[in-house]
């Protein structure tokens, strides 16, 4: 418990809640598993939920609250302080400043709503290892299990759980194309995370040259993630040739084509919306997406596959009007989990913590919404070692009627969901590039952090605004960002969007 500031009789105190499990805890026992393959003991090894909350309450109020709100009575035990038992030695996993924090923020939310009087609320993980361990192997087994250091860190003694922002001041900035040479732009392109090539870059800076100015950053952040290969698809719009067989557009001439030349009448919505759709019933549709997102479960297994089946979960909800999502489903292809880590390529995760991770993030994620998994597949071959696949699937349902979308003159767009944080920043653009030794090191924050209790609230206030009449149109605001959700949902007429209203 620390005293952070005194105002008036008043001192805002920052305590400190820890839970912990009564009994056997699966994720003790699985992390004993890794600690037994690294030859290292896990005699007394515990896992901590650490909550720090700010507020004027007194402590008798807070350990009240605490009992009340913060853990299960039946299989946790809550209390207040650091804990330390004797023989054991502890490493504690934060989040940076200005991360998403789902959980701290739900707790947040929920307090103030009961007007509780907290003004802030951070969370962290405590874990607990034998003193036997010696402290620099358990960073190291720390940095391979316990978090993402590109989104997280190992707290360190004395550091404040509500660091003090000073805030940053919005600067445009110009970015110079002219007189570069071919393999500045490409370099630039790199050091930026854009993955232009040189045909695009160059298209972008004659572009420009025309308009006799410089483009901004904030231009070419949007033509990056415009022409990403997650937003436009560039490898599957463009031309093959394969054993003498020739596509021009290998979606078009493949994928698209059955369907097309098929022409069902009960196929009421195929590839124009962020999902198809089939007949039902009479009055019913099944609205049904599919989406791989390998590339951030091969750098962050859990936090991938969450945002995985929670964007595919989102394309369910923004097709037509809105279709409520009821079921998720699940195709993953892996190396062999058995395979000898020290056969791996540099940067290149175990193939066993993909599986498990990959696992954990769409499972948790679903239920966390109450939409359960109602199937899935699994596939181990040695081709799939540096990037595996990850095929997410959800199932809606929306009523026929509310299958079309329908855009008008003075239509209001509303921007609804979760806070945007640091993490995910580049997530499109990094889909464009190919995964290398460093691509942990250097793109772990471009894996967005999942909000699944906060998708199940849009969840709920989607369909409930949609069976009152209220939306005319709706899409996924995913990757992209706002220059991509509302350029498609406005194709064809036009819009205004006031970036000082976001």
């Amino acid at each position: 418990m620390l005293t952070s500031s005194a105002s008036g009789l008043l001192s805002v105190v920052i305590y400190r809640i820890e839970v912990s499990k009564k009994g056997a805890d699966p994720q003790v026992e699985g992390l004993a598993r890794l600690l037994s393959e690294e030859g290292l003991p896990s005699k007394g090894l515990s896992i901590i939920r650490v909550y720090f909350l700010k507020s004027k309450l007194e402590k008798k109020e807070i350990e009240a609250l605490a009992a009340e709100l913060f853990a299960d009575p039946v299989s946790e035990v809550v209390s207040l302080g650091r804990s330390q038992p004797p023989g054991m030695r502890a490493v504690e996993v934060w989040y940076h400043p200005g991360v998403t924090d789902p959980e701290s923020n739900w707790v947040l939310n929920h307090l103030r709503n009961r007007q509780i009087a907290v003004d802030d609320v951070r969370r962290a993980t405590r874990f607990m290892f034998p003193a036997s361990v010696p402290r620099a192997k358990l960073v190291r087994f720390a940095e391979r299990h316990l978090f993402n250091p590109l989104i997280q860190h190992l707290a360190v003694r004395g550091e404040e759980p509500f660091p003090r922002h000073r805030g940053t001041r919005f600067k445009i900035e110009e970015i110079e194309l002219a007189g570069l040479s071919d393999k500045e732009l490409l370099e630039l392109s790199t050091k930026r995370d854009w993955h232009f090539d040189l045909t695009e870059i160059k298209a972008i800076r004659n572009h420009f040259a025309k308009l006799e100015r410089d483009p901004t950053l904030t231009e070419m952040e949007t033509l990056a993630q415009t022409w990403s290969e997650h937003c436009v698809h560039k490898t599957f719009n463009a031309a093959f040739e394969v054993e003498g067989e020739k596509f021009g557009n290998l979606l078009a001439d493949t994928i698209m084509k059955p369907s097309r030349e098929l022409d069902r009448p009960w196929c009421l919505s195929l590839f124009t919306d962020n999902a198809g759709v089939v007949e039902f019933s009479a009055d019913v549709a099944v609205a049904f997406k599919v989406e791989t997102h390998n590339h951030p479960s091969a750098i962050e297994p859990y936090g991938g596959a969450a945002t995985g089946i929670g964007g595919v979960i989102r394309d369910a909800l923004g097709t037509g009007q809105g279709a409520d999502p009821i079921l998720n489903t699940d195709v993953f292809c892996f190396g062999p989990p058995g395979f000898p880590s020290r056969k791996l390529p540099k940067g290149v995760l175990p193939p066993r913590r993909i599986l498990e991770g990959v696992v954990r993030g769409v499972r948790d994620y679903g239920n966390r919404m109450g939409i359960p998994t109602a199937s899935g597949a699994l596939y181990f071959d040695e081709l799939y070692l540096a990037n595996p696949l990850v095929y997410c699937g959800t199932l809606a349902i929306i009523p026929k009627a509310k299958v079309a979308k329908k855009v008008s003159k003075g239509d209001v767009i509303i921007l609804a969901g979760a806070r945007t944080g640091r993490d995910g920043v580049h997530g499109v653009t990094f889909a464009s590039t190919s995964l290398a030794g460093s691509s942990h090191a250097k793109h772990g924050s471009a894996v967005q952090i999942g909000n699944p209790i906060e998708e199940k609230l849009l969840r709920d206030l989607v369909i409930a605004a949609r069976d009152r009449g209220l939306i005319a149109s709706i899409t996924d605001c995913g990757g992209g960002g706002l220059s991509s959700a509302v350029g498609e949902m406005t194709k064809n007429k036009g819009c205004v969007v006031d970036l000082d209203h976001v």
